[in-house]
């Protein structure tokens, strides 16, 4: 295990994380390469009253980790398939590119999300939303196990029957319970799909909107789909086609024959989209489907969800992103939920509010860290058209950057299961070591000033 502190060659590297918005101003950084030195490296922390900070790739970061002990997991990344099993076993630091690879290459599926960048641990620990989420529901309803480093630097094998109580509180309740160094999910038989973007200039959004939305109100479990509004800034490094452009785009996911997944899209490509790229394409390369953004940069996320997408839903979405929106985001994504979703999980966990039509996300680019409060207070305006629409919950996953005070922490999750979160929490880490998160409660101890040197291991 490798230690470094401020000033130290690599310091630098190892707390930068994908979204630039935050910064991080650890005591020190720990590198561990196995479940054995992230254990030591928690007895470490706690011995010198400092919290402990996880990152594999920095794309949830919401609290600075400002004084604790960092552990990086990047190099803790391998993944074991088992093909007759249908499971894959993967590392802490492990990014859902090497996850996808490895799956793919026997014929399986696993339920990623719309980025292979984003580590597939914490993509778990706060539900995951996958791409095929209406036909097999959340990602953490199908996680088998975990390794978990807790408080008192224990490894612990966590499962439904080994530790029920940590299983159910680790999916949904992100990374307040512990270092998570491996688990287990389940695979699916799922080679290719039929999927692609149907790109519509902006000034057609308001139509393409609506015909979407009843659309996707019929079609069966086996679609996914999700639609955004996005404004792309007049700026060189965008691709000609993006450059200064409104654009709405529709986004589908077919998991069955791809001739019936073509008949399902037909209303939509009677629009008579600018961009289809609809098509059979392999599991492999979902993350070319929607194409986000790979680049480190600093932003800002708030999301929410919509009870029903009714008619005054609809206007109130346009009302923020449509092409007469007088200060709109820079962009607004609704993930259409319901299927697989509402239904109850063989193991339950912590993610709740299954009822809900939409997933809905404002996303705001900053050019600077200093400009984030700002674009932070252009979503929360945005979100505040759409508060009448809006169930006043969210998923642990789409908890934004700012969304950090306990009452937005408590909207991600339902009253019953939040009080079970902080039973939880007091049983496993009563000194609330792992608080440099979207923080579930618990006592906090005294924390040692940066003036104290920590001792080495």
């Amino acid at each position: 295990m490798h230690i470094l502190y401020p000033g130290d060659a690599g310091f630098d590297a190892e707390i930068s994380g994908y979204n630039l918005g935050v910064a991080h101003h650890p005591r020190a950084v720990v590198t561990p390469r196995n479940s054995a030195e992230a254990a030591e490296a928690v007895r470490w922390a706690v011995s010198l009253d400092r919290p402990v900070a996880v990152q594999s790739t920095g794309h949830g970061i919401g609290v600075p980790a400002d004084g604790a002990v960092l552990l990086n997991m990047r190099r803790m990344n391998r993944v074991l398939v088992d093909a007759e099993r249908r499971t894959a076993w993967f590392e802490g630091g492990t990014r859902w590119r090497d996850v996808i690879a490895a799956a793919t290459a026997f014929g399986l599926a696993p339920l990623c999300g719309t980025a292979p960048d984003v580590g597939a641990v914490g993509y778990h620990l706060g539900g995951g939303l996958p791409v095929l989420a209406r036909t097999f529901g959340y990602a953490a309803d199908h996680v088998r196990a975990f390794d978990l480093v807790t408080a008192d630097g224990a490894e612990r094998h966590v499962t439904p029957q080994t530790g029920p109580d940590l299983f159910w509180a680790v999916r949904g309740g992100k990374s307040n319970f512990g270092v998570v160094t491996a688990m287990e999910i389940d695979l699916f038989p799922l080679a290719s799909v039929y999927a692609g973007r149907l790109v519509f200039p902006g000034a057609l959004s308001a139509t393409a909107f609506r015909v979407w939305r009843d659309w996707s109100r019929r079609m069966p479990e086996t679609m996914n789909s999700t639609v955004s509004f996005v404004r792309f800034p007049d700026i060189e490094k965008l691709p000609p086609e993006k450059r200064g452009q409104y654009l709405f785009t529709v986004v589908v996911v077919w998991s069955g024959d791809p001739e019936a997944g073509a008949a399902a899209v037909r209303p939509l490509r009677d629009l008579g989209p600018a961009v289809d790229t609809v098509a059979e394409v392999p599991y492999a390369r979902i993350g070319e489907v929607y194409a986000d953004p790979t680049e480190p940069a600093a932003y800002v996320d708030a999301g929410g969800l919509i009870g029903e997408l009714d008619d005054s839903a609809v206007e109130q979405v346009l009302a923020v992103a449509g092409p007469d929106a007088l200060e709109p985001p820079f962009a607004l994504q609704l993930r259409r939920l319901g299927g697989a979703l509402e239904r109850a999980p063989r193991h339950p966990g912590a993610i709740g509010h299954r009822t809900a039509s939409d997933a809905v996300i404002a996303f705001g680019m900053a050019p600077d860290r200093e400009a984030v409060p700002a674009v932070r207070a252009r979503l929360d305006a945005a979100l505040a058209v759409l508060k009448p629409a809006l169930t006043g919950g969210t998923l642990p996953n789409f908890l934004g950057t700012a969304d950090t005070a306990p009452d937005a922490v408590r909207a991600a999750y339902e009253a019953e299961d939040f009080a079970r979160l902080i039973s939880v929490k007091r049983a496993f880490d009563p000194g609330n070591v792992f608080r440099i998160n979207h923080n579930i409660p618990a006592p906090v101890p005294a924390v040692r000033t940066d003036a104290d040197q920590p001792a080495a291991l």
